[in-house]
């Protein structure tokens, strides 16, 4: 299970020194719009390039951080073209610890179209519950075999 960041996180190496050898980790630090106030929704456009690795099964893409109390006001995501050629990609989007909370074993990208939930359907689901929490999607089978971009755009709000 890999984990990768979007278009909204900042990679920064650090340096250190383990028994006597060099080694380099990864921290992620996230550089895209917050809620300052509750009842403000903010809109977030956010990118992931695919390469012919494959966004396989099991993996995750953090979005953005997803504090507590949360709630996802619209959520879309459209590919640059079909990504997933064999069509059997299947996917859940949610928060840390509830990650099919939006969708669940969604195959809604095994085409080249987008994908759409209904304000009405995510005003009824829970909000985040840790301020730890991010908005995620998760593969669940099968995996994304051809090089794009999917392009990532939602409101957020923290209701009072």
């Amino acid at each position: 299970m890999a984990t990768y960041y979007s278009s909204l996180y900042s990679a920064i190496p650090n340096r250190g020194y383990t028994a006597g050898v060099e080694t380099v980790t990864t921290s992620y630090v996230y550089k895209g719009p917050t809620i300052q106030r509750s009842n403000e929704p903010i809109t977030v456009y956010a990118t992931f390039g695919v390469t012919t690795f494959a966004f396989a099964s099991t993996d995750s893409l953090v979005l953005c951080p997803a504090p507590s109390g949360v709630k996802i006001l619209s959520f879309t995501v459209l590919p640059s073209a079909d990504l997933d050629t064999a069509t059997d990609f299947t996917f859940d989007v949610g928060f840390t610890g509830a990650t099919n909370g939006v969708l669940n074993d969604s195959a809604l990208l095994q085409g080249a179209v987008g994908v759409s939930v209904a304000p009405l359907t995510l005003l009824t689901l829970a909000a985040s519950t840790a301020d730890t929490n991010n908005l995620v999607l998760t593969s669940q089978a099968g995996d994304l075999n051809t090089a794009g971009t999917l392009h990532f755009l939602f409101q957020l709000v923290r209701p009072q």
